[in-house]
Formats: C-alpha cells, sequence, structure tokens
C-alpha cells in the first residue's frame, strides 16, 4: 500500500478524535515531519 494511503487513512482516523487538530499537529510533527515552515526555515531550505 502506497505511504500517502496510509498517511490518509491516519488522518481520516484523527479526525474523528476529541481535540483532533492537537493530535494532527502531532501526528505532522513526529511522523510526516511536514509542519508548515516558519521564514527562517524556509530561508535555510533554500541554502
Amino acid at each position: 500500500m502506497p505511504h500517502w494511503l496510509i498517511q490518509a487513512a491516519l488522518r481520516d482516523c484523527i479526525s474523528w478524535l476529541p481535540q483532533s487538530q492537537r493530535w494532527n499537529e502531532l501526528f505532522q510533527r513526529h511522523v510526516t515531519r511536514s509542519l508548515p515552515l516558519t521564514p527562517a526555515r524556509f530561508e535555510e531550505w533554500l541554502k
């Protein structure tokens, strides 16, 4: 199964949890590591 399908299924499950935004943030930070970039991190990424 493609990786993105697993992520989509997990996000769908997370949406049903209480405080789903908090759980989604934790998922993005620790599992996918895909939180939006800050301006400083974006500049670092450009180097």
